[in-house]
């Protein structure tokens, strides 16, 4: 049986999450999936389900008050196990539990609000991901022949640039966001998704299929230069690295009011770090501006058995190498990384405030 305004997506760390419209969202729905290049979800029950109703028109959000709904598809009742944190104009709730989280929704007057509430609300998707050795990253990422590699870098450091520049057979699926999984057999595979100015104006002709995840080989920091060149990097400066690129994300969606998410997150996605760091080989990626950069990867990919591209071949969490890029990307992390050990308990005023800061680009 097909369920109009329900919707799957597929990650390949096995987590299979539905995307359901209830009243007055339809539409909205609709267009997110547009957007992802989702399908409709047949009969099932997936493991995580993200709903959308809309806010009543008077109300503010605000982390007072009673759930204001009643018992869910999921069976679980009104107010029991369930949290709530906010984002800018969204009030989200989540049963931890049962997966399952319900996003409320301001009426929009304009695209531009419109898809800035779906940047947004893909965020208990990264945040499952990373529970399960994921992360999102500021990113494009590149395609030739099955293999994927991640172009990281700030805005303007020439993501687009480089996506524009690719030749065949390289092809670009995503030129602004990524997010990596994690499967069972410990492989980093990276899902295309969105650039939201793009989408704003209407100069993508095909969605971002997100439901169509590409294993990684390789991490490049783009840096602009006079000459087309690689550079290695070291263990914890390629976690550092990928750290930073994943908090540009999540920082651009706001504060989240409830900071001791924020602290087990902002440690866990160190982990991550330090994991995706030990398990795939990393380079500085210089690019001219009329060079074929490309080429250098291919060179990198070919020569994987180099020593400027050793990757450790990590089958669990457990790795050694993944444990000395922690605790040398520790060591020169800034005031700001959050430790393991602060998310144990209640978070203190102090661990609040260094897990929001943590949480904001920069």
């Amino acid at each position: 049986m097909i369920r109009k305004g329900y919707y799957s997506v597929e990650l390949a760390d096995g987590c299979v999450w539905g995307l359901e419209a209830c009243a007055g969202t339809e539409d909205w729905v609709d267009n997110l999936a547009a957007v992802l290049g989702l399908t409709v979800m047949e009969a099932g029950m997936p493991g995580c389900l993200l709903s959308f109703r809309r806010r009543p028109a008077r109300s503010r959000p605000g982390l007072n008050g009673p759930v204001p709904f009643g018992p869910t598809r999921f069976g679980d009742s009104p107010g029991v196990g369930w949290r709530r944190y906010l984002l800018p104009d969204i009030v989200m709730w989540e049963n931890p539990a049962t997966r399952h989280t319900i996003c409320l929704l301001p009426e929009t007057g304009t695209l531009e609000e419109e898809l800035e509430q779906m940047r947004r609300v893909l965020l208990p998707l990264y945040w499952e991901a990373l529970r399960r050795g994921g992360l999102p990253l500021h990113a494009a990422l590149a395609e030739t022949g099955g293999r994927g590699v991640i172009l990281a870098g700030r805005s303007g450091a020439g993501k687009s640039t480089c996506c524009r520049r690719l030749e065949p057979p390289w092809m670009a699926q995503s030129d602004d966001l990524v997010l990596v999984v994690r499967d069972e057999a410990g492989r980093f595979l990276a899902h295309p998704l969105p650039t939201w100015s793009a989408v704003r104006k209407g100069i993508r002709e095909r969605p971002w299929n997100i439901n169509r995840p590409i294993p990684l080989e390789g991490i490049f920091f783009l840096e602009q230069a006079a000459e087309d060149g690689l550079e290695p990097l070291g263990g914890a400066s390629a976690t550092l690295r990928i750290r930073q690129s994943a908090l540009q994300v999540l920082g651009s969606l706001g504060p989240c009011i409830e900071s001791e998410r924020d602290v087990r997150a902002n440690a866990t996605l160190f982990e991550n770090a330090a994991d995706l760091a030990a398990s795939l080989p990393s380079c500085i990626l210089r690019v001219s501006l009329t060079g074929r950069f490309w080429e250098k990867i291919e060179e990198a990919l070919e020569k994987g058995d180099s020593p400027l591209f050793q990757a450790c071949p990590v089958a669990s969490k457990g790795c050694a190498a993944s444990a000395s890029c922690r605790a040398s990307a520790s060591a020169a992390a800034s005031p700001r990384t959050i430790t393991a050990g602060a998310t144990s308990g209640r978070p203190s005023g102090s661990a609040k405030r260094r897990a929001h800061r943590a949480f904001s680009p920069g």
